[in-house]
């Protein structure tokens, strides 16, 4: 069984050695990378974490992988325990003969957590009983992307950007201003409208009114174009 997690975890990951090449490049700097120290017998299968970054030992090597809860899952079911050594790539730093290699298992880390995100809130809405609304609702509101929306505003620029770390504190809440609604849904994303047939369904649904901020309520205008005109499209 052990057997089957190392190759699980190690598909999630990239070997590193000594001498690998790193560059860092906001100290427009190149080294080698040093793990000699970490590789010891005390170290057979732990793991260390920085920066969103874990480092793993097995059988005298190590591998980096970037954070999702499905590997320190699967760590903590093979047994592994936390250390405390050095986490190649945790600094901005990246091994220059596998770039492409580490950007794709990023990549495909942000595509886990996403799910991660979207079920923990699901579960958290279901204990609460928060419930969803239908597609054609949704349709009738913006989606807040989660990379969030910058707008000019009277006082030059200002961001919105959902707060996925405290998200569950919000989930199932509401608020407007000025013919603005916003809600968090129970699936985690935000959203925003001026439809007010909307509230009926949050209603229906178990939302509760809160005072929370409500983008776009006060005469901003979005700065990306497409997202701009999505908004325009759906406030009417």
């Amino acid at each position: 069984m052990s057997q089957n997690i190392y190759k699980e975890l190690k598909e999630q990951a990239l070997q590193v050695c000594e001498g690998m090449r790193i560059d860092f490049p906001q100290y427009h700097r190149k080294s080698k990378l040093s793990i000699a120290s970490a590789l010891t017998p005390d170290n057979e299968k732990t793991w260390c974490m920085n920066n969103g970054t874990v480092a793993f030992i097995i059988e005298r090597e190590m591998f980096v992988a970037h954070y999702t809860k499905k590997l320190m899952r699967l760590l903590d079911n093979a047994g592994f325990s936390k250390a405390d050594f050095q986490v190649p790539f945790s600094n901005w730093d990246y091994p220059i003969d596998f770039k492409r290699e580490w950007d794709e298992l990023y990549r495909q880390s942000l595509i886990q957590q996403d799910l991660e995100y979207k079920e923990d809130c699901e579960e958290y809405s279901a204990r609460h009983a928060i419930g969803k609304l239908s597609a054609d609702v949704l349709e009738s509101c913006f989606h807040i992307p989660k990379a969030g929306v910058r707008f000019r505003n009277l006082n030059g620029s200002s961001y919105f950007q959902p707060d996925r770390w405290n998200i569950k504190e919000m989930l199932g809440h509401f608020c407007s201003n000025n013919g603005v609604i916003v809600f968090y849904h129970a699936d985690g994303e935000v959203y925003i409208t001026r439809n007010w047939n909307v509230m009926n369904a949050l209603f229906n649904a178990g939302y509760t009114k809160s005072d929370l901020t409500v983008p776009l309520s006060n005469g901003e205008e979005i700065v990306d174009e497409t997202l701009a005109a999505r908004w325009a499209a759906i406030a009417g």
